[in-house]
């Protein structure tokens, strides 16, 4: 095993609990159904934070396979590319389809996050530099916070 396991498990860790936090929210939530918008942040809540954790755990049999970090950081540095690139067509065709209007912070916040995460996704694939890799994984945590606190913001509007 390698030795930066513990973090990736760490960050695993955070990512199913965050998916965890929709559920909660889902099932404390008052009142007789969630908002369309609600429901929107949750599932992307839910659907990050568990790709968002399979994506950690993955590093470490790959790190395996490969026989160094360095190396894996490139193979999940793609997947999680495509990753964000899939997630972002996903989450734009559900928005529409389900006629969810997003407030232009919101939005703007959406976006630096995603284009952070591209970047670093990039730099990684490029120089197969662990500390990047490991920033972006604390990266990817981000876009369930972000959804997160959408949630609970337009809950304790009245």
């Amino acid at each position: 095993m390698i030795s930066e396991a513990p973090f990736f498990l760490t960050v695993a860790a955070l990512n199913v609990t965050l998916a965890g936090f929709s559920g909660l929210v889902a099932a404390f939530h008052r009142g007789d159904r969630l908002k369309t918008f609600d429901v929107f942040h949750l599932r992307g809540l839910a659907e990050t934070g568990l790709a968002n954790a399979l994506i950690a755990l993955i590093t470490i049999p790959v790190a395996t396979a490969a026989g160094d970090l360095a190396t894996a950081t490139r193979v999940v540095g793609a997947v999680v590319l495509a990753y964000i690139v899939v997630q972002i067509a996903v989450f734009a065709l559900r928005q529409r389809r389900m006629s969810i209007r997003v407030a232009p912070p919101y939005a703007v916040g959406a976006i630096a996050i995603d284009l952070t995460v591209i970047v670093f996704a990039a730099v990684t694939i490029l120089i197969q530099a662990v500390s990047a890799y490991e920033a972006l994984m604390v990266l990817l945590l981000a876009r369930p916070m972000w959804d997160f606190v959408q949630v609970l913001s337009d809950m304790a509007r009245p």
